[in-house]
């Protein structure tokens, strides 16, 4: 026979011990939770380090460069003044040819001092609500020069408005289609898709070519890197500026069909 109050110290035993196993229980999935989270925080210093290192290296070069931009226009502008000169005083179909040649690589230098300085410049951001397809259409048609004569098509899909400035947003698009463009060699189809949500607008740049190599996934927004024979290799570096003076984001990867760039854009 079992007294009472045996059965009544034998019950409290057993309840301590269930209430001690579940609040060890509760104890190891915190404990889990807590390591989980300080690997999260880990990783989040050490893109965070990274970020500020590349931005200290970027405002280095930014630096550097402008200011051999500076140094490189003031001559090239005498030399081109000279060269007017010249193609005035020559009549010669030959000597007209090198003043052709030397207008060319002006031309040419120019357009590599221009990158720089978007590159290098301090960005002010003036945002406006913007429609989707009227920003579309109006980089469509500035680029009709490029464009015109070849067999590549674009298509706009989408629609919604951003809240972005303009101008920097407009350079972005005519950079990226360019790229395609380039791409494409001559013949495809380039898309360009924009998407509303709550947060912000995503941008999809898509093109059906070769798509982005390993190499250019892990380089492409370093300033300088190119893969062409032509070119400063700062267009997706500027691109990258752009969209981070405004809070957004920028990622390449490789769709089904070719290349893709995504860009987001917060409210």
């Amino acid at each position: 026979m079992v007294r009472k109050g045996h059965e009544s110290h034998d019950s409290s035993i057993v309840g301590s011990k269930e209430d001690l196993a579940k609040a060890f229980e509760a104890f190891s999935r915190s404990s889990a939770e807590l390591v989980e989270y300080f690997g999260v925080l880990q990783r989040r210093i050490a893109d965070l380090t990274a970020q500020l290192e590349r931005s200290k290296r970027l405002a280095a070069i930014g630096e550097m460069s402008a200011t051999l931009a500076h140094e490189i226009r003031n001559p090239l502008s005498g030399i081109s003044l000279s060269v007017s000169i010249l193609k005035r005083r020559l009549k010669g179909e030959t000597e007209r040819d090198l003043i052709r040649n030397i207008e060319m690589g002006i031309e040419r230098m120019e357009g590599i001092i221009r990158d720089i300085l978007n590159f290098s410049q301090d960005l002010v951001v003036r945002k406006d609500k913007i429609d989707w397809c009227v920003l579309a259409n109006k980089v469509i048609s500035q680029m009709r020069h490029r464009l015109g004569g070849s067999n590549v098509r674009v298509e706009i899909e989408g629609e919604g408005s951003l809240v972005a400035d303009f101008c920097l947003i407009e350079r972005v698009l005519v950079n990226l289609i360019d790229n395609s463009f380039d791409a494409l060699d001559g013949k495809g189809m380039i898309f360009l898709i924009g998407q509303e949500d709550e947060a912000g607008f995503s941008i999809l740049v898509r093109d059906n070519g070769p798509g982005f190599s390993q190499e250019v996934l892990n380089k492409a927004v370093e300033p300088f890197f190119t893969t062409k024979t032509k070119g400063t290799g700062l267009g997706l570096a500027i691109v990258s500026r752009i969209i981070e003076a405004h809070s957004g984001r920028m990622s390449l990867s490789n769709w089904e069909q070719g290349a893709e760039v995504k860009l987001w854009l917060p409210s």
